[in-house]
C-alpha cells in the first residue's frame, strides 16, 4: 500500500468509492507501528455508530459545510483556526 511509504498525518475516507466501499479500507489505514491513522469519514452516506467510534471524525457532505471540513481538519491536526 502506497500510505505505508509515506508519514500520513490525516485521511479523508469516502464510502462510496467506484470500485467498492471506502470502509473496508479502515483496517488497513495504520501507521508503521500499528496505530490507527486519524480518520475523517466525508461521505454522501451516514455511518454506524460502531464505524462513527473507530474513526476521528464522521460528516455527512449534505449537512457539512467546506468550513466545516477545513475546520475538523484543522482542529485534528493541531492548527490554528483560520481567520
Amino acid at each position: 500500500m502506497a500510505a505505508a511509504r509515506v508519514e500520513i498525518d490525516l485521511v479523508i475516507l469516502d464510502i462510496g468509492l467506484p470500485d467498492g466501499s471506502g470502509l473496508d479500507l479502515l483496517p488497513e489505514l495504520r501507521r508503521p507501528d500499528g496505530t490507527p491513522l486519524q480518520v475523517i469519514v466525508f461521505s454522501a452516506h451516514e455511518v454506524s455508530g460502531e464505524i462513527a467510534e473507530g474513526v476521528a471524525l464522521s460528516l455527512v457532505k449534505s449537512r457539512a459545510s467546506n468550513q466545516n471540513l477545513l475546520d475538523a481538519i484543522q482542529k485534528l491536526l493541531g492548527m490554528p483556526a483560520a481567520g
